[in-house]
C-alpha cells in the first residue's frame, strides 16, 4: 500500500509520523489500519483541491471512490471539511480534508476487511 507515496505525488508534505506509529501499537482494530496525516503550513498551505489531488493519485494506484465525495463549507464559502471513501482489494479508506490553523490537514486512514473481521470489528474508517 502506497499511501505516503499517493500523498507526495500529490504535493502534500508535511508528514506527522507520530499520527500512523500510534494506531498499530495497541493490537487490536487498530492495527488493522494504515494512516497518513499531512499538515499544511502558512508557507505551504493544503486545501480541498490538494484532497482532490490525492484522490486522483490514489485512483492511479487502483483505489476507486466508493462514494461520492461529502463537504462543509463556512460562511464565507471556503470548503472547511471534505470526504472521500475508497475501496481496493479487501481495504476502506477515508481521505479527509480539515481546515486547521494557517495551513490545513489531509489525512488518509485505511483499514484492511480481513483483519477488522479477526480482530471482532465490522467498523469502517468511515465511521
Amino acid at each position: 500500500m502506497d499511501i505516503d507515496g499517493s500523498a507526495a505525488a500529490a504535493g502534500v508534505s508535511g508528514k506527522v509520523a507520530e499520527y500512523a506509529e500510534g494506531m498499530s501499537a495497541g493490537g487490536g482494530p487498530a492495527s488493522c489500519a494504515v494512516a497518513f496525516k499531512g499538515l499544511g503550513s502558512k508557507s505551504a498551505p493544503l486545501d480541498a483541491t490538494g484532497l482532490d489531488s490525492v484522490v486522483r493519485e490514489l485512483g492511479a494506484r487502483e483505489w476507486k471512490q466508493s462514494q461520492a465525495r461529502t463537504e462543509r463549507k463556512g460562511k464565507d464559502g471556503v470548503v472547511g471539511e471534505a470526504r472521500v471513501l475508497l475501496s481496493q482489494r479487501g481495504w476502506n479508506m477515508v481521505a479527509e480534508y480539515r481546515l486547521f490553523g494557517d495551513g490545513g490537514v489531509i489525512t488518509l486512514t485505511a483499514l484492511e476487511d480481513a483483519c477488522m473481521r479477526q480482530n471482532g470489528s465490522t467498523a469502517s474508517p468511515a465511521g
